[in-house]
């Protein structure tokens, strides 16, 4: 009821709001105030009304209020009561949760610590089947564990493989790798089936070899290996012939297992043993079997040993063919070589009976016909020889037309060098005596100047004719026509006239000379003076060229055998000379020591531009001492000096029929 008063107290009001409004809106003040004290009954009631409603409402929340706070005060007591048994239950579920959780937990660390981590073929399962995350752990560690296992099988599987491979691979190239030690099928047989067996864990293995020498071809043992037993496998058989046979002809390997009872082939001290596995391989080449391999074991064969047997045998063929051709190719060189020496044997009887036979004609002329019919027979045999024997004299034609290629040119080259000489020296000889005479200059008609330009010329002339001469001697030695005469030589002579003839040289040049000869050189040495003296100059003529300062020696003695150790004529006679030269000069690079004892060669360029020459000295030196049978080489370090040996034999028969071709250094 309270609450319509107030409602329609509101709706009076909110009617004077509306009027005073429009009132406002036409400044009508009059009505406005007028209309303001009318209503103001109306709106001192309203607000009374609201000041009644107002304490009507408090006094419902006060009700309100008071109930909440009995109700409220109950609520408390119950919810602490609930929250009481509450912590209880849940303290309970926890304890056991947690017992539970741990004997679970317990379970898993059991089952982890029991895993062999070496071992992973067999690991123990969880049999744990809550539902919870601790059910979730145990699912996920069984299956762990299954993964694991299937892991480690694969595992060891594969590594079992691969160790099998690499045995296989290992024992496979060491039976390969004897194919090339041996030039008869015999002994590789032998050698290949005493490697294979034992590789392969057989206990008897048989190597048959085809043969086709005959009307049928036949494979006959070559090789066995039977723990000592005599007569293991047959001697040969035919293709299709038995097991093994039937193996050739279905060029298929063939295993057997299972071995018949009163099959005995393994033989020992004690008796015969029956073999549990018995494995026949034909060996094939370009898909003909041209060998046979038997097999038999106490034990069955493995994969392992089946697979080597088969890939030995793959390469079998080709190194039994391989020898094959090879003692094919000897037996038909050996038959061509006997048949030679026959035909040449048959050629030279034939040539000896037409000899007796063209006797016998001039002294037996009624028997001229039948010598006649002899002699065409003889004929006939000698062409029969003459066509076989045509390739043998091909290539001797050709050998004989390579020689004559050779000598020609060689004697072209000599001609020319000896023509050239001769032409040179005939003008050559006619300016040296010309040079000489105006350099002496009996008439005294020529200045100073003019006589020391005849000297140059002389001088120059004589460097000429050595040249000549030493290009004439090499010519000589390459056709082989230079003489050499062996005579004595007194060696006490010959080392005084070296030092006179080089002491003014070394005092010339400031150098020290010494010539010294050992006790034991004998005083008279059989070898031609005139090349060993050439040889002696050359090399002391180097020695003071290449020597600016320090000294020049050189030394005769005799030699030792380490010093002519390995000549040719180191067995026919033990008394040799040996003649060192020695400078303190520019020395010779190591790599350039074999390079000076060829014609027309020194160490370098700038050597030749400094200290002139023309490369012959050494070349000529090394070829006399070849000719004198002994060697001449060098010792020499750059910038240290240089030492030159001359080793030669005392021939007092001259030059023995020896071999003499050998290097000189």
């Amino acid at each position: 009821m309270l609450l319509k008063e107030v409602e329609q107290a509101y709706e009076s009001y909110a009617q004077m709001q509306y009027s005073f409004t429009e009132l406002m809106g036409s400044r009508e003040m009059d009505s406005l105030e007028e209309l303001y004290r009318s209503e103001r009954e109306n709106r001192n009631a309203l607000l009374n009304k609201l000041g009644e409603f107002k304490e009507y409402q408090e006094g419902l929340m006060a009700d309100s209020l008071e109930s909440a706070n009995e109700t409220y005060s109950q609520l408390v007591s119950t919810l602490v009561a609930a929250v009481a048994i509450a912590i209880v239950l849940i303290i309970g579920v926890t304890v056991w949760v947690i017992r539970s959780t741990g004997r679970s937990i317990s379970l898993i660390t059991k089952g982890i610590k029991e895993i062999d981590y070496q071992d992973l073929s067999s690991i123990s399962r969880l049999n744990i089947e809550t539902k919870d995350e601790i059910g979730e752990i145990a699912k996920a560690f069984n299956s762990m564990a299954d993964s694991l296992e299937n892991y480690y099988e694969k595992e060891q599987r594969y590594s079992a493989e691969i160790s099998e491979q690499n045995w296989i691979q290992s024992q496979s190239a060491s039976l390969v790798s004897i194919y090339s030690q041996h030039v008869t099928i015999a002994n590789l047989a032998d050698d290949f089936i005493s490697r294979l067996a034992p590789a392969a864990g057989a206990n008897l293995g048989v190597v048959y070899v085809k043969d086709d020498s005959g009307s049928k071809p036949v494979f006959r043992k070559q090789a066995a290996y039977a723990d000592g037993a005599e007569d293991a496998g047959r001697d040969f058989f035919y293709e299709g012939e038995g097991i093994t046979g039937q193996t050739v002809r279905d060029k298929k390997t063939v295993l057997l297992r299972d071995v018949p009872e009163n099959y005995k082939v393994l033989s020992t001290g004690l008796g015969d043993i029956r073999p549990k596995s018995i494995m026949m391989a034909p060996v094939m080449l370009k898909d003909e079997a041209v060998a046979v391999v038997e097999l038999a074991s106490l034990r069955p064969f493995t994969d392992a040993q089946i697979k080597l047997i088969e890939k030995v045998i793959e390469t079998l063929g080709i190194a039994i063919t391989n020898i094959s051709g090879r003692m094919e190719i000897e037996r038909l060189l050996a038959e061509s070589q006997a048949q030679t020496e026959e035909l040449q044997a048959q050629a030279e009887e034939l040539q000896s009976q037409s000899e007796e036979l063209q006797a016998q004609s001039e002294e037996m002329q009624s028997q001229s016909e039948e010598l006649r019919m002899i002699n065409e027979q003889l004929e006939e045999r000698s062409r029969d020889a003459e066509m076989k024997s045509e390739e043998l004299q091909a290539a001797k034609e050709e050998l004989e037309e390579k020689a004559k290629q050779l000598s020609l040119s060689s004697k072209y080259k000599s001609e020319f060098l000896a023509n050239m000489s001769h032409e040179l020296r005939t003008p050559l000889n006619s300016i040296l005596l010309l040079s000489e005479m105006l350099a002496e200059d009996p008439d005294q008609i020529l200045t100073e100047e003019q006589k020391e330009f005849s000297k140059v010329i002389h001088s120059s002339g004589q460097d000429l004719l050595t040249l000549i001469n030493d290009i004439l001697d090499l010519s000589k030695v390459e056709v082989g026509k230079l003489e050499i005469s062996f005579e004595e030589v007194n060696m006490s002579e010959m080392s005084q006239r070296m030092k006179q003839h080089f002491t003014q040289v070394a005092k010339h040049k400031n150098l020290e000379f010494t010539v010294r000869s050992s006790e034991e050189v004998p005083p008279v040495f059989n070898t031609d003076e005139q090349r060993l003296q050439q040889i002696v100059k050359n090399l002391l003529s180097n020695a003071f060229k290449f020597t600016e300062e320090g000294s020049v020696a050189v030394t005769f003695e005799k030699a030792s055998k380490g010093d002519f150790f390995g000549l040719p004529l180191s067995s026919y006679t033990e008394d040799w000379l040996k003649i060192t030269v020695v400078d303190t000069g520019i020395g010779i690079p190591a790599e350039k020591q074999q390079l000076i004892f060829e014609a027309f060669q020194q160490a370098d360029g700038a050597t030749m531009r400094k200290y002139g020459g023309t490369g012959l000295g050494l070349s000529i030196s090394k070829e006399f001492a070849q000719l004198l049978g002994g060697i001449c080489k060098v010792e020499s370090e750059e910038g240290k000096g240089s030492r030159f040996i001359l080793v030669i034999p005392n021939l007092p028969n001259g030059m023995p029929e020896i071999a003499s071709g050998f290097a000189c250094f």
